[in-house]
């Protein structure tokens, strides 16, 4: 079984610290954040940049999701700076702006959306914990103090699975309550 290898046409300047891929108007797309805090879109049918460098963090960028919000490709990126950012892919802009408040920066980021709502999970091991946000209103969700999460993925149905040591953990939402 033989493999195509199709090089990207460009560099991304200072190194690669994190990779996602997604599908833009039928033509699959990556999303690599470099260690100089920018961020690249590359055409994995032609290898070409899809436009210039989106730059944003002041620091390294250490994870970057991929998801569709409101008929949008996005990516949710998450840097040594501390903040993450949701970007346009068709555009190369911001669309929303997160401080987190991981004092080492964010190393983990998760993306779905959950009953409706498009959310991002991010998280580091320096300071055990993970965080919920909410991607169109930019408002935390929730904190969850955990040790050493790694790696972390979100699920539509609301399951948040984390790998912890050598065991996994798979969280889940509870039905939301009505007053008595």
């Amino acid at each position: 079984m033989g493999v195509e290898v199709n090089r990207i046409r460009g560099v991304s300047i200072g190194g690669t610290g994190a990779v996602a891929c997604t599908v833009m108007n039928g033509t699959p797309i990556a999303v690599t954040g470099g260690f100089n805090g920018s961020e690249r879109v590359w055409n994995l049918t032609t290898g070409a940049p899809v436009h210039q460098p989106l730059i944003g963090h002041v620091d390294s960028v250490r994870a970057v999701a991929c998801m569709v919000m409101d008929g949008t490709p996005i990516a949710v990126t998450g840097s040594r700076d501390g903040s993450m950012r949701a970007w346009n892919l068709a555009t190369g802009t911001v669309i929303r702006q997160f401080q987190t408040g991981h004092p080492n920066g964010v190393e983990l980021v998760a993306c779905a959306v959950v009953d409706g709502v498009p959310v991002a999970v991010t998280a580091t091991d320096n300071d055990n914990a993970m965080q919920l946000w909410n991607l169109q209103t930019g408002e935390s969700q929730g904190h969850l103090a955990m040790q050493s999460p790694r790696p972390v993925a979100l699920a539509s149905l609301g399951a948040l699975v984390v790998g912890i040591g050598h065991g996994v953990a798979v969280f889940r939402r509870r039905p939301t309550r009505t007053p008595r």
